[in-house]
């Protein structure tokens, strides 16, 4: 089993996301109540033990209603590259929008991720408005600048290289401006391709330089549900509301 960037479920991962669950949740806080010792043993195996038999375990662990115990990468490895990148302890500043629920559910999950690493975290929490033009801002953090903001791309927005998110062009790039002649020499080789085979194969090598020099974080995806009414027909399905052919009878 594979975590989504490819590294392997450990049983660290297991072991800490089950700490980290049992914090918050009732049920996992009556369990460390009664708990001897929870440790990994190695990479695939860990010990659980408890002092009296809790017969309601597996209805803790499996519960859908929150807080839930997923298992998550273990930060170790965060914490290490952290420390390995001369972070110094100064405030990162990090956007989210209070006024849109899904970027203010992002920016708090973000300043509490690196909070837990170990950052100090200056977290904007503002209106999209204030977003919008404060990321135009290319001052340093303290003088108005940021390091981090939040926002969503429809799918079909980034298909291919001709989305304007994995640009590396300086000046001429999303806001963050990141210039890396590798991420630019790869999609000209994109767009000379003649061939599917051509283009998968300098797209894999595109997204290897754009997660090795982050231009962007992608945090997942979600569908956003659309309803209308039974007297209207003509809707066509798609990534975008498109209105033509559309009618409502009486």
């Amino acid at each position: 089993m594979r975590f989504h960037d490819g590294e392997p479920v450990l049983a660290k991962d297991a072991v800490a996301s089950i700490n980290r669950w049992a914090a918050r949740d009732s049920m996992g806080q009556m369990l460390k109540a009664i708990e001897n010792e929870l440790v990994a043993l190695d990479d695939r195996t860990f010990r659980w033990v408890l002092k009296k038999p809790y017969p309601k375990i597996l209805l803790a662990l499996g519960k859908l209603g929150t807080p839930c115990c997923f298992v998550m990468p273990a930060r170790i490895a965060a914490k290490r590259l952290l420390a390995e990148s001369g972070y110094a302890g100064e405030p990162v500043t990090s956007m989210a929008a209070q006024d849109n629920a899904a970027h203010k559910a992002w920016g708090d999950v973000t300043a509490d991720l690196l909070r837990r690493l170990g950052m100090k975290v200056d977290y904007a929490a503002v209106d999209w408005g204030t977003v919008v033009a404060r990321r135009a801002q290319k001052s340093p953090p303290g003088q108005g600048g940021w390091q981090i903001f939040h926002t969503y791309w429809y799918g079909v927005d980034c298909v291919d290289p001709t989305s304007r998110p994995i640009r590396a062009n300086g000046d001429k790039a999303f806001f963050g401006w990141p210039n890396i002649p590798q991420i630019e020499t790869e999609v000209a080789a994109w767009y000379e391709a003649k061939t599917l085979d051509e283009e998968k194969a300098v797209t894999r090598r595109l997204n290897k330089a754009a997660f090795d020099n982050a231009i962007y974080a992608p945090l997942g995806l979600y569908l956003q549900q659309q309803a209308w009414r039974t007297n209207v027909t003509g809707i066509t399905q798609g990534p975008l509301p498109f209105f033509w052919d559309v009618a409502k009878s009486v």
